[in-house]
């Protein structure tokens, strides 16, 4: 817990291009009280840059991309490697 009994914000990297269901999962992290800071990155593009500045707590990859597979192959996940 962080200072007065609050809990730590934690930071979220979603990767989804799908609106829809950024909005379903961003709603589901809303309702745990601003514990997460959610960034949505639309591509692997997006995410590589992202990743090369931050280091999230959680990352949540949508599996296809309209720039590739968010998971599978060695290749794909390598952009997500270098922090974690």
């Amino acid at each position: 817990m962080g200072v007065g009994g609050r809990h730590q914000q934690c930071s979220m990297l979603l990767v989804e291009d799908e609106e829809a269901h950024v909005e379903l999962i961003c709603r589901s992290f809303e309702e745990t009280s601003g514990r997460w800071a959610v960034t949505v990155a639309r591509s692997l593009r997006e995410a590589r840059n992202y990743l090369n500045a931050e280091c999230p707590e959680l990352v949540i990859v949508d599996p296809l991309l309209p720039d590739g597979r968010g998971t599978g192959s060695s290749s794909s996940a390598a952009p997500f490697r270098k922090n974690f």
